[in-house]
C-alpha cells in the first residue's frame, strides 16, 4: 500500500541523494510530499536545481517545500518548479 502523504525531512546537507528520494516518492504514486528544509544545515544550489527539475515534471502539485529562504524559493520558481497554489506561506503562517 502506498502512503497518501510523505514528509521528507532534510537533516544536515541537502544533496543529490535527497533529490533522488523526492523523485522516488513521486514515481511511487504517493498522494502528497512535503520536503522539509527546516533542519537543513546546508542546501547546495545544484541540488536545489535538481529538485526544481523534479517539481517541474510533477504537474499534480503534490509536492510542497518548507523551511527554505526566500532566495531559494525564488530559485525553485525561476527554474520551473510547480508548487501548490497556497505556497509560499505568509511569513506569519510559518512561525
Amino acid at each position: 500500500m502506498v502512503p497518501s502523504r510523505v514528509i521528507i525531512e532534510v537533516l544536515g546537507t541537502f544533496d543529490e541523494g535527497v533529490a533522488r528520494a523526492v523523485r522516488a516518492a513521486l514515481v511511487s504514486g504517493v498522494g502528497s510530499i512535503t520536503v522539509d528544509f527546516t533542519h537543513a544545515s546546508r542546501v547546495y544550489p545544484v541540488s536545489l536545481a535538481r529538485l526544481a527539475r523534479e517539481l517541474a515534471r510533477d504537474r499534480t502539485g503534490a509536492v510542497a517545500v518548507d523551511g527554505l529562504s526566500p532566495q531559494q524559493e525564488r530559485l525553485l520558481r525561476y527554474l520551473g518548479a510547480h508548487l501548490p497554489a497556497s505556497w509560499p506561506l505568509e511569513p506569519a503562517a510559518r512561525a
